[in-house]
């Protein structure tokens, strides 16, 4: 009997271990939102103006059009100026917004399907629409965005975040 409690407590024991350690990364696309910075001095976010009839919420990747007005990136987007900081509705042109512009910034994002720890340095494409965009790990036919690392408070597998840089920011450079 003393032999099968405590063949019980050992396994209780590593029952309760388990799931914290392989537990499922949540499924909740939102964006990019900044991470970290390397070594700046100026603010990593500036105001830019809006093209007509833009919806974008915080975390969705924006690019400057013809005008030099921010409107949303998309999937195709080999080129971005960075994230929204904040957001805007059915704006007017000339309405501001707020960007993490600059190419150093670190940005942490959720991928949309599988990650694996030898993506790390791969340029990656992005996937989504307002207020879900995601890091598409399978694509790399645009490649805005390279993979840093991935957050570690997240298993390796599927909607792992991930930190990642611009590629090509139209500020000036990237990773």
């Amino acid at each position: 009997m003393k032999r099968f409690l405590n063949a019980l407590a050992a396994l209780m024991a590593l029952l309760i271990f388990v799931p914290a350690v392989y537990a499922a990364n949540a499924d909740n696309p939102n964006g990019c939102k900044p991470a970290g910075l390397f070594g700046q001095l100026a603010e990593p976010f500036q105001p830019f103006e809006t093209a007509a009839a833009q919806t974008i919420v915080e975390g969705d990747p924006v690019k400057l059009d013809g005008s030099g007005q921010i409107v949303i990136g998309t999937a195709t987007d080999s080129t971005l100026l960075g994230f929204a900081r904040t957001a805007v509705t059915a704006s007017s042109a000339g309405d501001l917004i707020y960007v993490y512009s600059d190419p150093l910034t670190v940005f942490e994002c959720q991928c949309s399907g599988t990650f694996a720890i030898t993506m790390i340095g791969d340029a990656v494409d992005l996937e989504g629409s307002t207020g879900a965009f995601e890091v598409n790990e399978n694509a790399t036919t645009y490649r805005p965005l390279r993979i840093l690392n991935y957050n570690p408070n997240d298993s390796v597998g599927a909607n792992t975040r991930v930190y990642v840089q611009l590629v090509m920011s139209t500020v000036g450079g990237g990773a």
